[in-house]
């Protein structure tokens, strides 16, 4: 049995240096040779690394914005992350919960209706300049009302018909 596990070690060191982008992003999903990977050039195998939780403190750093928001998602990082200049990061942060009181304020209006999904700021964001965040808070205060047990609330304005962009 120790000479199958050498024999596929070595298989398996191989196949980490793969010209082929799926065949080392598989070898990570595998959890194996993370050490080597977590640096390789393509997104998609660094991606497999920071879903297995490894080096998530070099991948925060990651040039990829889908890495990063990876690493938010396992809530590693986010005192950083917080302050990631890409949006979908950020709403990903706000989707751990963390930093709310900061991105209650975010310029961008899909990290807003996340803060509102959280229930956080809900009195703030219901005049939200967007449309999309006051349905988001709309919808968060009907949820508590029902959950306990309260008359629904009115609005004093028409429901949007668009869709979240």
């Amino acid at each position: 049995a120790g000479k199958n596990r050498k024999r596929q070690d070595y298989r398996l060191d191989i196949l980490i240096r793969d010209s082929d982008r799926a065949v080392r992003e598989e070898v990570a999903n595998k959890g194996y040779g993370l050490d080597v990977l977590v640096h390789d050039p393509d997104m998609y195998v660094r991606y497999a690394v920071a879903r297995q939780g490894y080096r998530l403190d070099i991948l925060m750093h990651d040039p990829s914005s889908y890495i990063r928001a990876e690493v938010a998602e396992q809530g590693y990082g986010l005192e950083q992350l917080v302050n990631d200049p890409d949006y979908t990061v950020r709403t990903e942060v706000a989707r751990q919960g963390y930093g709310l009181d900061q991105l209650i304020n975010d310029p961008v209006a899909t990290v807003r209706m996340e803060v509102a999904m959280q229930g956080y700021g809900l009195m703030k964001l219901i005049h939200d300049s967007d449309i999309v965040v006051r349905d988001c808070v709309e919808k968060q205060l009907r949820k508590r009302a029902a959950e306990q047990n309260l008359p629904e609330p009115k609005f004093s304005r028409q429901k949007s018909k668009g869709k979240v962009r």
